[in-house]
């Protein structure tokens, strides 16, 4: 199947300066006020080489070096960023926008499901609701399989996914949509906008793949939103007990 790109028109919508609450520096507020350790954990670290997955809007670069910055005030300056993106277009967008820093930012075009990128060479990977571009249980494979590849045997990735809004019902479903009957968890949602789909599996689903890939999974955070569905923030880390 093929991973979607998003269209000029997507970028154009997140580079307006209106639509700050998509950024990533979102998400990683919610993973450190989720988690009070993750922060000492990366705090911690000689060096960072962080990888985000897909960038939306041209500001991320900046809000990552600002992270590292005030995060690692006496080591940032070790560390560096890898921005990937399927689409010259991103690319193009935020090589426009480019600041220059005391980390250096690299642009690269590569497609998530075959990473371009040495093995065991990250310390940190975001995935920002990247994961939902890929439209098959195949291609979700993939995904964590290079996860598994890239991330350095203490990485971590915080992977933030939007899943079916048809099991939104958290009585009904459970909180991290552990119910759902077996029979009804290939099933799956399609979000149209933008110019663009998104595709949203089961967490039960994410987990089972990402496990599989010997990976260990933690649910940080729930956020429900009732157009796409509910959100989930989870960290994850390679399980040492466990090949793929």
């Amino acid at each position: 199947m093929e991973r979607i790109t998003p269209s000029e028109q997507y970028y154009k919508y997140f580079s307006n300066q209106d639509k700050q609450k998509f950024e990533v520096a979102k998400s990683l507020s919610v993973y450190l006020e989720s988690e009070p350790g993750l922060k000492d954990e990366l705090a911690q670290k000689d060096s960072i080489t962080l990888l985000l997955l897909g960038s939306a809007t041209p500001r991320n670069p900046q809000n990552l070096v600002r992270f590292l910055e005030d995060l690692r005030p006496r080591r940032y300056t070790a560390d560096k960023i890898i921005i990937e993106e399927i689409s010259d277009t991103a690319i193009d967008f935020h090589r426009n926008d480019q600041k220059e820093s005391d980390i250096p930012v690299y642009l690269t075009k590569m497609d998530m499901r075959e990473m371009a990128i040495q093995p065991k060479a990250v310390d940190l990977l975001i995935a920002d609701f990247t994961l939902n571009f890929v439209s098959s249980l195949e291609d979700v494979n993939n995904f964590f399989r290079e996860i598994r590849e890239s991330l350095k045997e203490d990485g971590i990735a915080l992977v933030s996914v939007s899943c079916n809004r048809y099991f939104l019902d958290q009585e009904k479903y459970g909180r991290y949509q552990e119910n759902i009957p077996f029979s009804q968890r290939r099933s799956f949602s399609v979000y149209k906008g933008l110019g663009t789909k998104q595709w949203m599996f089961t967490l039960p689903q994410y987990i089972e793949i990402a496990q599989n890939n010997g990976l260990s999974v933690a649910v940080l955070a729930r956020k429900d939103n009732e157009k796409i569905g509910p959100q989930f923030f989870l960290k994850i880390k390679i399980n040492h007990s466990k090949k793929p």
